[in-house]
C-alpha cells in the first residue's frame, strides 16, 4: 500500500481506538455491575474513599477515561507508522513512517524519503 493510503489507515485505526474507548466508558457508567450498580459508580465511591468530594469523582473520571482514549489512539497511530512497513514507491520495498511536519516515509531498502503533503496539526 502506498505511504498516503498507509498513514490513513493508521489514522482510521487510531480513530476506531478513540471512540471505542469512549464507548466503553459510557458502558461502563451505564451498564449494571456485579453488585448492581455500574462500575463507574464504585469507581466514584472509591474516588471519594481517598478524600475526592463526591461532585468531582465523576468529571474525575470522565476525564481520566478521556485522556486514555487520546492516549491509546495516538499510542496505535504511532505503532501502525512505525511497525508496519508500507510499501515504498521508488523500489517497493519497506518504508516506515518518520516525521510528523512533514509527514514522510523513509524505505529500508533505497533510502528514498517520501513526502506524504500531510502537515499533522496543521489548521486550514
Amino acid at each position: 500500500m502506498s505511504p498516503l493510503a498507509h498513514y490513513l489507515r493508521g489514522l482510521r485505526y487510531g480513530g476506531v481506538v478513540y471512540f471505542g474507548g469512549f464507548i466503553a466508558f459510557v458502558l461502563a457508567a451505564l451498564v449494571p455491575g456485579p453488585a448492581g450498580l455500574p462500575p463507574v459508580f464504585a469507581g466514584v465511591q472509591q474516588l471519594g474513599g481517598l478524600g475526592l468530594p463526591g461532585w468531582l469523582g465523576f468529571p474525575a473520571l470522565f476525564f481520566a477515561a478521556f485522556g486514555l482514549s487520546v492516549v491509546a489512539a495516538e499510542l496505535v497511530r504511532w505503532a501502525f507508522r512505525r511497525l508496519v512497513p508500507a510499501c515504498c514507491p521508488r523500489c517497493g520495498g519497506a518504508a516506515y513512517g518518520h516525521g510528523r511536519w512533514p509527514v514522510t516515509y523513509v524505505c529500508r531498502g533505497c533510502g528514498n524519503c517520501h513526502d506524504t503533503g500531510i502537515k499533522e496539526g496543521e489548521e486550514l
